[in-house]
């Protein structure tokens, strides 16, 4: 053999060698790593997601520490169902604190109905049990300056109250004062009391 062929042999040899060493060792190696640096990102976004989970735990059991004391607020604010009657006894008693006459209508919540869609027949919504509001509709009888002090102290009483209408007539007994809106209620009382 001569020199030449056996250089050529040695060089086609180290290129095989090498090439094999790249195919067999070198790909496999940096598509693992490649892999790996795939998962270390996943797992370091998944870190991050709990550390900001366990920040935002972290941010609201302080808050509701600190609100804790004021909880009885929250249902105090809604009428309970079965316990109408103290709303409208509240009602009541304001209207004759300031010698007004009063009529309340208060009536539970109606379902409301969805549109149809695409020849579908409408289905009717269900009203939440939990959480929801009754048509409300005052209507007082009475002297002006009474009647807007009789607002200023339904505003005050701690209900929630939302009027979407507020009208006023002058009538030969007085001025009379048509309040249409909704009242918060829940189904039963909805958070511990402290």
């Amino acid at each position: 053999m001569s020199i030449k062929r056996k250089l050529i042999l040695s060089i086609v040899f180290v290129m095989v060698t090498a090439g094999l060493i790249v195919y067999l060792i070198i790909l496999p190696t940096a598509s693992d790593i490649k892999k790996i640096k795939n998962d270390i990102y996943k797992e370091k976004t998944d870190l991050e997601k709990k550390y900001l989970r366990g920040q935002l735990l972290k941010k609201i059991l302080k808050n509701y520490e600190q609100t804790k004391d004021r909880q009885h607020l929250l249902n105090e604010i809604f009428i309970v169902s079965g316990e109408e009657l103290k709303f409208v006894t509240a009602l009541e008693q304001l209207a004759q604190k300031y010698s007004l006459t009063q009529e309340i209508k208060l009536s539970k919540p109606v379902a409301e109905i969805k549109p149809a869609t695409k020849g579908k027949i409408p289905e009717k919504e269900t009203i939440p049990k939990d959480f929801f509001f009754m048509p409300l509709e005052l209507i007082t009888t009475g002297e002006y300056a009474n009647q807007l002090k009789y607002l200023g102290e339904l505003e005050q009483m701690g209900y929630y109250i939302k009027f979407s209408q507020l009208s006023f007539q002058s009538k030969e007994d007085g001025v009379v004062m048509t309040l249409k809106g909704e009242v918060s209620a829940a189904e039963a009382k909805m958070f511990l009391q402290p």
